[in-house]
């Protein structure tokens, strides 16, 4: 008995060695997951058309979801606003066959304006380049509005259907698959059709794959400003953490808690008048296999601790801690002994670059869309300060960067970013003494003896003692507090540090400006603070 076990005993011991090798040098070469993002996003097209009526939030919206798969170790490629082209979109899509593997996976997205025709059960996404044509009976003629016009459509030849997507995303190697579609963002009528999306079935996608439109049949998919985004990407960003948290990453387990929140959401801003219901298709589980990465920034305040001084956002923009609990050496308009409370300050102004990055939009008078182009054709228009932008423009790029960096994982708890008081902004400007040498003021700020009547790059002259560039000087910066309306009826708000047409004399710490609300001037931009929240008005 003993002689026969013995063999079987050791063929079993070699057995379980030749076992184990082999898992283990099958998880030494198993290839590393492979993530692919493709973004595709207009709000505002070149057909005038097209923009009827305006969009806001779709390429916020992308950059958001965009900059959250980043930073789960997503290789992101994202197609915005005139880059966006039929063709372009199209060259994207061929390109996903190389994209993702087994380990992997590969998310499209798509916000802006798409629809569907009656009698057709194509989806078709509008890029950049959309045309229009004019709307036909079955009879082939022209059908009018109520004021006898041309009824108007996106021509669907130039447009991208969802067949082409859904072929090219079969084509990738991905194991798993996400169609994202935050679409239809205008009326649905008889001429736009159906919402985008609505026809699409099981049969249509590949195997592991959860396609998710916006909205159902007859809906629009709704944004607003009080939001930042479409309804379904803000439910969705607030959804996307919980999927990074070790709870497992398949998308369908977010499904229903997505589908409450954004009926929820537009029935609140709509007092029940309108609905918007998810239109969802899986087949097979879908994961996004994220990276486990630690956070981009601490949730608590950061600087602390050894901790750095500095923060950076999800744009590159840099942001100093300024300390609370001094005096502010103010002039007699402050209280010299008054106390702040501590922030972070932008070390420079916002640029065009940041503010392009964000908004999309190009105000500035000194930029390649601004009547001042020609005085800057050498610089950099991407590193000037923004200029030519009003309160509420400021207020908006304010909230749009707190959505972005929120959801990137950036933002310190309970903060948020905003225009500075009047307090905060004298006290980072005179951190460590004056912001400037009065014997020899341009040191530090452009002003009309040197400017030579333009903006110039920020972080160009040289910094406070605090690390800040351009406080004086460049542009006028907007801040929070106000004084009484004016014999007209307008409310005046602060604006400080002097601009590049200012007189010397003028850019100093103590000298104050007003202008209303709705002012846009080439004199006047913005330096942001990040601050636990929003500060009352300051009236000196």
């Amino acid at each position: 008995m003993t002689t026969c076990l013995r063999p079987s005993f050791t063929f079993l011991v070699v057995a379980v060695w030749i076992l184990a090798w082999t898992l283990q040098a099958a998880a030494v070469d198993a290839p590393a997951p492979r993530r692919h993002a493709m973004l595709v996003a207009v709000t505002a097209y070149d057909h005038a058309e097209m923009n009827r009526p305006a969009l806001q939030f779709p390429e916020v919206d992308a950059l958001a979801v965009g900059d959250f798969l980043e930073k789960h170790g997503y290789e992101v490629d994202a197609l915005l606003g005139p880059a966006a082209t039929q063709r372009a979109i199209r060259e994207k899509l061929r390109g996903l066959a190389s994209k993702g593997n087994q380990e992997g996976a590969v998310v499209v997205g798509f916000w802006g304006h798409g629809v569907e025709y009656d009698g057709s059960d194509e989806s078709m996404f509008c890029p950049f380049d959309a045309t229009v044509r004019k709307v036909t009976d079955s009879g082939g003629r022209e059908i009018l509005d109520d004021k006898g016009q041309p009824v108007l459509e996106p021509d669907p030849s130039s447009m991208v259907g969802m067949k082409e997507v859904l072929g090219a995303l079969k084509t990738s190697g991905g194991g798993s698959r996400v169609l994202l579609a935050d679409c239809c963002r205008n009326d649905p009528s008889a001429a736009r059709g159906r919402a985008f999306g609505s026809s699409t079935k099981e049969t249509d996608i590949p195997d592991r794959t959860i396609a998710l439109f916006a909205c159902s049949r007859d809906q629009k998919a709704f944004e607003d400003p009080e939001w930042g985004h479409g309804a379904f990407t803000k439910c969705l960003l607030d959804l996307l953490p919980s999927l990074a948290e070790g709870r497992g990453d398949a998308m369908g387990t977010i499904v229903g808690d997505l589908e409450e929140r954004v009926a929820d959401l537009v029935r609140r801003r709509t007092k029940g008048s309108k609905t918007q219901t998810i239109h969802k298709i899986e087949k097979g589980v879908a994961r996004l296999r994220l990276a486990n990465v630690k956070p981009a920034r601490p949730t608590s305040l950061p600087g602390r601790k050894g901790e750095p001084e500095i923060l950076e956002s999800s744009i590159g923009m840099k942001l100093v801690r300024i300390q609370a609990g001094g005096p502010l050496g103010a002039p007699s308009s402050l209280p010299s002994e008054r106390k702040f409370r501590e922030f972070f300050i932008g070390q420079t102004e916002v640029t065009q670059g940041q503010w392009h990055r964000v908004t999309r939009g190009r105000p500035a008078f000194f930029g390649p869309d601004g009547g001042g182009a020609s005085r800057i054709a050498a610089i950099d228009a991407d590193s000037l300060p923004v200029e030519s932008i009003s309160w509420t423009e400021a207020i908006d790029f304010c909230r749009r960067l707190t959505e972005l960096d929120r959801a990137a994982g950036r933002l310190p708890t309970g903060y948020s970013y905003r225009p500075p008081s009047a307090t905060e902004w004298l006290a980072a400007a005179q951190v460590g003494g004056p912001a400037v040498n009065e014997a020899d003021p341009t040191r530090m700020a452009w002003c009309v003896t040197n400017s030579t009547r333009h903006t110039h790059p920020v972080a160009g002259l040289a910094a406070t003692a605090a690390g800040l560039h351009d406080i004086l000087g460049n542009v006028d910066e907007w801040c929070s507090d106000q004084q009484p309306a004016d014999e007209d009826g307008r409310l005046l708000r602060m604006v400080r540090g002097g601009s590049w047409l200012d007189d010397p004399k003028i850019c100093t710490p103590t000298q104050v400006s007003w202008l209303d609300d709705d002012g846009r001037l080439n004199t006047c931009g913005l330096r942001v603070v990040l601050a636990p929240a929003d500060p009352p008005d300051e009236t000196p």
